[in-house]
Parts: structure tokens; C-alpha cells; sequence
């Protein structure tokens, strides 16, 4: 006003929720799910598969998730699950009519918002999308874009029994690590790209171990590119 009196309110969310449906919800560690019309007796298998992948993801990053504002408290990432691709098509964002009319994707995490929308209750899918919005958190305001290869593959490597590829079969095949800032959008190309992704991934934390990859992420949230946090931690650069 006038005097130089200021008043600051704080931030209200609204909330907008897909009415469609009759959600449910059950809390797994530190993500809140969302579903609907599924069995009662399907929900607890699942809780306990997706509770210990995100347990051994936790202490992989070895953080502590912060509650962000606009999240309920001890709820810092959320998932939206819809039970088939018609009823999600709304809610994915658009990415190329071949992509869309493949069916590659069956999640999308926006972490931003600490939320994923995904296609089933499904384990791998679930601990898939969780994963990019927990990395996201843990490396902080002050981390750069991660290269695709690295979220990807990050995210590839911490699902439920994971099969780690190794290099043979993958050296000749797919992009150069280096042209895989961003994911490939090209259907015949994307499994190469997330084999290859999560291979990469595997070496670094099988190979060179979980300590070096857990100071590879403190160099990252120091705001270090990736060259030179690799650079840091293991000696060499993406090429």
C-alpha cells in the first residue's frame, strides 16, 4: 500500500481430477497412488513388489524426498493409473501419430509437478515413472537437464527384475551416446535407445559401483554438466 506495507498470501492449488471415474488411492513409501475399479485382492501384491523396488531406489539416491508445497505431507511423488490405453489418451501428451499409434509409452512422468500418468498396475511401469521424479528431487533446483540416456537409463536399470544388457550385443547398434541427449522418436529406434540407456546405467553402478554413482549425483546437484561430473567421479567423459 501506500506506507510500503506488504501482504503476501500463500499459494492455494486446485486440484483437478479426471471425474470419470471413482478413484482410489493407496500410499506405497513416498509415492501416493491413484486407480481405479480394480480388485481389492490384485492392490497388495503390487504394493509390496513396488515397496521394495522403491526401497532399494531410496537407497540408491540416498535422499530423503522433499514434500513439495502443494503435495499432502509425506506424499513428494504421485501416479495417476489408467487401466487401458483409451482411457489414458486424454491425459498423455502428444508426441509424434507414429509414436501414438505404436503404443510404445504407457507412462509419462512430469516432474515439475511430482506426478506420472501410466497404463496398468504394473510394477515395472510404476518404479519406471517413480523413478524420474525421485531423481529429479534428489538432485535439486541447481542439476541441469539430465541427458535422456542417464533418466532413462537410470529409471530402466531400478525396475523390478531388471535384466542388465551388456555391451556386446549393443555396440554396433542404436545412436552414439553422445546424440542421445534427448530420447529417440522413432518407434523402431526406442528400444534400442532404452537398451542401450540402461546398459550404460548398469555399468556405472555394477562396474564402478554404487558409492561413485551416488558422487556422480552430489556432482550433478552441484550443477555440473554430465561430462564434467563423469569427468569428476570416473575419469572420462560421455564420448
Amino acid at each position: 500500500d501506500a506506507a510500503g506495507n506488504v501482504l503476501e498470501t500463500p499459494p492455494s492449488v486446485v486440484e483437478f481430477i479426471d471425474n470419470r471415474f471413482q478413484w482410489e488411492q493407496t500410499q506405497i513409501g513416498p509415492l501416493l497412488l491413484t486407480y481405479h475399479d480394480l480388485p481389492d485382492s490384485r492392490v497388495p501384491e503390487i504394493e509390496d513388489q513396488v515397496a521394495e523396488a522403491l526401497e532399494r531406489l531410496m537407497d540408491l539416491l540416498q535422499i530423503t524426498p522433499e514434500v513439495t508445497p502443494d503435495a499432502a505431507p509425506g506424499v513428494p511423488v504421485r501416479g495417476m493409473i489408467y487401466n487401458n490405453r483409451d482411457e489414458a489418451v486424454e491425459a498423455f501428451p502428444f508426441q509424434s501419430e507414429a509414436i501414438s499409434e505404436s503404443g510404445i509409452f504407457q507412462g509419462f512422468a512430469f516432474a515439475n509437478y511430482g506426478i506420472f500418468v501410466g497404463i496398468g498396475l504394473e510394477p515395472r511401469l510404476i518404479v519406471h515413472e517413480s523413478a524420474h521424479l525421485l531423481i529429479h528431487q534428489a538432485l535439486g533446483p541447481r542439476a541441469l537437464d539430465l541427458p535422456a540416456w542417464l533418466n532413462e537409463g537410470f529409471a530402466s536399470y531400478v525396475e523390478p527384475d531388471s535384466v542388465l544388457y551388456g555391451s556386446q550385443g549393443l555396440r554396433e547398434g542404436g545412436l552414439p551416446l553422445r546424440a542421445m541427449f534427448t530420447a529417440s522418436r522413432t518407434p523402431s529406434h526406442i528400444g534400442t535407445f532404452y537398451l542401450k540407456s540402461e546398459s550404460v546405467v548398469g555399468f556405472l553402478i555394477q562396474d564402478r559401483g554404487a558409492p561413485a554413482f551416488q558422487r556422480l549425483l552430489i556432482q550433478l546437484r552441484m550443477g555440473q554438466t554430465v561430462d564434467e561430473a563423469l569427468m569428476t567421479v570416473y575419469g572420462f567423459d560421455t564420448d
